[in-house]
């Protein structure tokens, strides 16, 4: 297998509901690298774009309300094989049939509000993460870097402190950072 690149989103019920933190602990401890990161609101025009396969269906103005309600966390992910691993850390579409310990059945409340999403091939990651995240700009652009070893234990590697260093876990961390700059 080799590194590849996934697109997720922890919908807006999931960051209303503060379940932030939890996610990205899972997304974390399932052994991805977080590439990218967002926190935003997405409007009428990026949702039309972004699910331009589903406007004119009879589902898709609930979908864009509730896409566009609050806020919105974007990623992109890397791991081997992350496209397929990433579905099944999420669950199925629906909480009710989705598998005990998924995030769907933790924090999905509905098929429509269902905590997460995730690009379900190749082509449809790299469109996600190029129209979502600058294409040709940032940590996401191109292809997944060559595999190195992770730094030694007790320093980043790179000049910082790792969140374990503090006593304070990395999700911890990203919710403080998104309540000052949400608020």
């Amino acid at each position: 297998m080799s590194i590849e690149r996934t697109f997720a989103i922890i919908k807006p019920n999931a960051v209303q509901n503060g379940n932030i933190g939890e996610i990205i602990t899972a997304i974390e401890k399932d052994g991805f690298t977080i590439r990218g990161l967002r926190l935003t609101r997405l409007t009428p025009a990026i949702c039309q774009g972004f699910y331009a396969e589903h406007v004119g269906k009879g589902f898709y103005p609930e979908l864009e309300n509730f896409m566009t309600e609050s806020p919105v966390v974007l990623l992109c992910l890397e791991r081997e094989n992350a496209i397929a691993r990433w579905r099944e850390v999420m669950g199925a579409t629906d909480p009710a049939k989705a598998a005990e310990g998924t995030l769907r059945k933790k924090f999905g409340e509905s098929m429509g509000r269902n905590a997460t999403h995730g690009s379900d091939s190749p082509a449809s990651a790299a469109r996600e993460v190029a129209y979502l995240f600058t294409a040709g700009a940032g940590p996401c652009a191109g292809p997944p870097p060559p595999r190195r070893d992770p730094p030694p234990r007790g320093g980043s590697g790179r000049g910082g402190v790792r969140a374990e260093e503090t006593g304070m876990h990395a999700a911890t961390t990203i919710n403080k950072l998104f309540v000052l700059a949400s608020g």
